[in-house]
């Protein structure tokens, strides 16, 4: 059987498909959250990644000449380190530092960058909400290219520094972070994977229940206050629910005005609609009073007014109840989903755990060669 040509063999070995580049994530933290925009769905952070590249071998240097796929031969790791794109990113972000460390046995890469991401909040349970903001890292290494890349979290550990977190009097950081490796397939024939580290924060909601919620139930009673005017005196109990509510409405274009423009409405909207909701029924009842006793031919129209007095405070009662106990409950299962993971293909890493890189007692460590990275 006659052997390949040169040529069928070269096309052949070009065909076949590469041994895919182990990277194995070591550490991520977000060293700082430093704005967090709800409307503008947006956030920036300063955060730092390292990597082990278990593959790469220790002796090698990066030449002069970079490499390229035309010399042949595996990638150096800077090769990889040259290839990182953030998916989620407003802009590029700003690469404050990064680096190639060196060991007799290991290579490692790390990196520390400041930038604004950009992040889908849910908010159908504000202002008892569980936010993640989420950093995407990608290596734009195609599954199918000439280096492809396997990307792991088995020996991933995390942290979020609470003690420079500027937002903690509206939020409270999670004592867990988790971290996830995704893909994505721009082409049929391209897939690329990604790195995805999410911190959760819960939100204090205590200054949207004092500033919004308290004073719309307030409102809300204060339309009651027309049952003790008379039923005759049609003007000043008019006068009185629809000031009230101008109120309440103003009320709710602040609180629409602190969310983005959402498809649905959150838990403090549906309260605030509520309120508004019993305010247009009182300024309602000032009319629907004087028809019914012009259709009943009723003289007296107080007895009917004292029986829908008592009517509204007890539906009153009974709705502000219900959404104390609707915050209540969403409050408590917000402090649950906080320590579960970001998405269903990610884990949980918890804070201050250490491992075979990390390891408590820091001499133990091998003495360590850095080498910048081009």
């Amino acid at each position: 059987m006659a052997s390949p040509s040169r040529s069928n063999s070269g096309s052949l070995c070009s065909v076949l498909p590469r041994k895919k580049f182990r990277i194995e994530l070591l550490r991520v933290e977000f060293r700082q959250i430093a704005l967090i925009e709800l409307a503008q769905q947006k956030f920036a952070a300063r955060v730092f990644f390292e990597f082990l590249f278990p593959d790469a071998d220790p002796a090698e240097r990066e030449e002069e000449a970079p490499w390229t796929p035309k010399r042949g031969g595996a990638p150096p790791a800077e090769w990889y380190g040259q290839h990182v794109s953030w998916l989620n990113a407003l802009e590029p972000p700003t690469v404050l530092w990064q680096k190639i460390v060196r060991t007799e046995q290991e290579v490692r890469f790390s990196m520390e960058v400041f930038g604004e991401f950009l992040e889908d909040f849910e908010l159908a349970d504000f202002p008892v909400d569980v936010q993640f903001l989420s950093v995407l890292m990608e290596f734009q290494l195609a599954n199918e290219g000439i280096s492809p890349v396997e990307l792991s979290i088995e020996k991933a550990r995390g942290n979020v520094n609470h003690h420079h977190f500027v937002w903690k009097n509206e939020y409270t950081i999670g004592d867990s972070m988790s971290v996830g490796v995704g893909e994505r397939k721009p082409l049929e024939t391209r897939s690329y994977q990604h790195v995805i580290c999410s911190a959760s924060l819960l939100r204090n909601p205590f200054f949207f229940l004092v500033n919004v919620s308290l004073p719309n139930m307030l409102l809300a009673a204060m339309a009651g206050l027309q049952f003790l005017v008379d039923v005759d005196d049609v003007a000043d109990r008019a006068s009185i629910s629809l000031t009230l509510l101008l109120v309440c409405a103003s009320y709710f274009q602040f609180s629409a005005s602190l969310t983005p423009k959402l498809a649905y409405l959150t838990l403090l909207d549906k309260h605030s609609l509520w309120c508004i909701f019993v305010v247009i029924v009182m300024v309602l009842w000032v009319a629907m009073v004087k028809i019914i006793g012009y259709l009943g031919q009723v003289k007296d129209l107080g007895p009917v007014d004292f029986i829908a007095g008592c009517s509204f405070v007890s539906v009153l009662l009974l709705s502000q109840s219900f959404f104390l106990c609707k915050f209540l409950c969403t409050r408590r299962r917000s402090k649950t989903r906080i320590a579960e993971p970001a998405e269903a293909h990610c884990v949980i890493i918890p804070h201050g755990q250490s491992c075979k890189y990390y390891p408590v007692r820091p001499y133990l460590m091998p003495k360590l060669k850095q080498s910048p990275l081009e």
